[in-house]
């Protein structure tokens, strides 16, 4: 098993945003590239919320575009979000009155994983790229799925992305659904490469499995974790990331597929 070490990270929630060298507030209002990014991008605004939010929170983690082919085939991406692309679902509902005026553009969107292949494609990745969603615990199975790639010797480095993003007008639902403060975003980069100021170990034992209340260490106590990590301070600190409840996470999708199919009427 490869040794793991996080290379970057970066978060994105509501109008704080930084990587572990420090943060930064943007202006109020609808995330915009010109807040976070550098040149232009005119296609961001055109992008479901989740593409935005995870695009905008893998830019703040300074990587080289495109990445370089040797690193690019050995790169994997994987995305995890417990309510996905909500906002494109309900975009493309209400295009379906009438039927036949159904927006194309609006479907390709209400495929979660297309916020992944949009981050494999602007930064040229080639390797595996995978979207989870396992209810509360997504995000911590996007950065474990990322981990264990590492570790096993599939991939050199992983981009793992936690995101939950909704449009204004579906946060109140979002909120209603899962109980979740949108919209937050982060990046971890991890790979196999010498350096890096964390190490990340795979626990041994998976999460609790008694309920919304024992969900494990949360992704904000891991964000507090690695922003308290002096940025090119001496020392190196450990992590040790336990397995998600695979048995949680199949409850969730089984609770998503039937809200799902109560919402368009499907069964």
């Amino acid at each position: 098993m490869s040794d793991v070490k996080l290379e970057a990270f970066s978060y994105l929630a509501g109008r704080d945003f930084g990587t572990l060298a420090g943060s930064r507030r943007r202006p109020e209002g609808r995330l915009r590239w010109k807040q976070i990014g550098s040149g232009s991008f005119p296609r961001f605004g055109r992008l479901d919320p989740l593409s935005r939010w995870s695009l905008a929170c893998v830019e703040l983690l300074d990587l080289a575009r495109p990445l370089p082919d040797s690193q690019a085939a050995r790169t994997a991406v994987v995305l995890g979000s417990e309510i996905g692309c909500l906002s494109a679902d309900l975009d493309f509902l209400a295009s379906l009155d009438p039927p036949e005026m159904a927006s194309p553009t609006a479907f390709t969107y209400t495929l979660p994983s297309q916020a992944a292949g949009e981050i494999a494609v602007r930064w040229r990745i080639q390797g595996e790229v995978s979207c989870l969603m396992g209810g509360p615990e997504s995000g911590l199975l996007a950065l474990w799925e990322g981990v264990q790639l590492v570790a096993e010797g599939s991939v050199d480095a992983a981009l793992c992305v936690a995101c939950e993003a909704v449009s204004a007008r579906d946060r109140e639902a979002a909120l209603r659904w899962t109980g979740l403060q949108v919209n937050e975003a982060r990046a971890f980069l991890v790979s196999n490469k010498p350096g890096g100021q964390v190490r990340i170990a795979l626990g041994e034992g998976p999460l609790p499995e008694d309920g919304p209340a024992e969900r494990g260490p949360p992704l904000e106590a891991l964000q507090a974790f690695l922003t308290a990590v002096p940025a090119g301070g001496a020392g190196e600190k450990s992590l040790s990331l336990a397995a998600p409840s695979m048995l949680h996470c199949e409850a969730w999708l089984r609770f998503c597929k039937t809200q799902q199919e109560h919402s368009h009427g499907i069964g």
